[in-house]
């Protein structure tokens, strides 16, 4: 009699073919979908009552390309429904050679997207603000934000300007998974927003200049210099440093008050603030020559002395005319004429005498 037992062990199987790994798109976990293995070993009794069932395992289950796939393959019931597949066992996994693919996954943004109102910065971003991120797995929960942003398609200032949405992906409170989706439709932004002027200061050692009076009180300043001007802006905006005087009439220490302006192609999306200093100049009365202090002077289009004058201007024995009684119309005082020139023109002895030779 044997009273011995014995111990039957299960046939080994092995797998055949090209086994490759399906690309998917991420679902936070790392199966993977194997398929081209045939089942090879079974014995003809139990054809039909064995199955091969392919799956694998990502090495990370993040979105990426060119990931390894490791295969876990197992036995099951047949075709038959039988299920022979405990008198059995896989000898070896095959090897999965081919990398595959996890695309990230696909987000939407719901909500009414509006923008915000900005100070012009010289670049079209602007925030979006009212949209709600939609298809994050449970399992992301709180390690994707959306942020919401956009871009004017004009960044100089105005009103009413159009938005682009331009949303992306970051981390959230926890870890970041935003590398695992991707939105896939930016949302519509409603309505449009304003590009207002960005404010500029005026520093520096500001004065009012002195002028003669001109009959408008229209003035000037000096030592002020724009702060607050954009880098990409410098060279093409100016500071124009005018004022008013708070009279046009001749005086002294009158106040004046800036009403200085901007000038250049980057102007309009500025708005200068004027000083608040308290600024005084003077306006000095305009100063009148009297006769003797007039220039010498050549009358050669005055009526008085030429309506008689007959033949050339003489080069040699010339004299200039240093006292005349009838201002001229026409002054030259770089043309000479000779003695006998000017006395036959000239009507009066007194006026005679106001002729003299002066060495030329």
């Amino acid at each position: 009699m044997i009273t011995a037992l014995a111990t039957i062990a299960p046939a080994p199987l092995s797998v055949t073919g090209t086994s490759t790994a399906a690309n998917k798109t991420y679902d936070a976990t790392n199966a993977a979908t194997v398929t081209g293995g045939t089942l090879s070993g079974v014995l003809t009794a139990d054809i039909g009552k064995v199955g091969l069932t392919q799956s694998g395992t990502f090495a990370s289950p993040n979105a990426g390309t060119n990931i390894q796939v490791t295969a876990t393959d197992t036995l099951g019931a047949g075709t038959s429904g039988a299920n022979a597949s405990a008198n059995y066992v896989l000898s070896s996994q095959p090897v999965i050679t081919a990398l595959a693919t996890i695309t990230p996954a696909s987000l939407t943004v719901l909500g009414k997207t509006v923008a915000d109102n900005i100070v012009y910065d010289g670049t079209p971003d602007v925030l979006l603000s009212g949209g709600v991120l939609n298809g994050v797995l449970p399992s992301d929960i709180g390690k994707v934000t959306m942020n919401q942003q956009g871009n004017f398609i004009s960044y100089y200032v105005g009103t009413a300007i159009p938005v682009i949405a331009s949303n992306t992906l970051s981390g959230g409170q926890f870890e970041n998974a935003s590398a695992n989706y991707r939105i896939i439709q930016q949302p519509i932004v409603q309505g449009t927003a304003n590009i207002s002027a960005a404010p500029l200061t005026v520093d520096g050692l500001i004065s009012a200049l002195n002028k003669t009076y001109d009959g408008t009180n229209a003035a000037t300043f000096k030592g002020s210099y724009l702060s607050g001007i954009l880098t990409q802006d410098i060279s093409n905006i100016l500071l124009n440093q005018l004022g008013l005087f708070a009279s046009a009439n001749v005086g002294s220490n009158i106040q004046v008050f800036p009403a200085m302006t901007l000038s250049g192609s980057a102007a309009g999306n500025y708005l200068i603030i004027q000083p608040n200093g308290t600024y005084r100049a003077t306006i000095s009365p305009i100063s009148t020559p009297n006769a003797d202090t007039l220039p010498i002077l050549n009358p050669i289009n005055n009526n008085t002395i030429l309506d008689n004058m007959s033949g050339s201007i003489m080069q040699t024995d010339q004299i200039r005319v240093s006292k005349i009684y009838e201002y001229p119309t026409n002054l030259d005082q770089n043309k000479f004429f000779s003695n006998d020139d000017i006395r036959g023109l000239v009507t009066s002895e007194a006026e005679q005498n106001d002729i003299s030779d002066e060495g030329f």
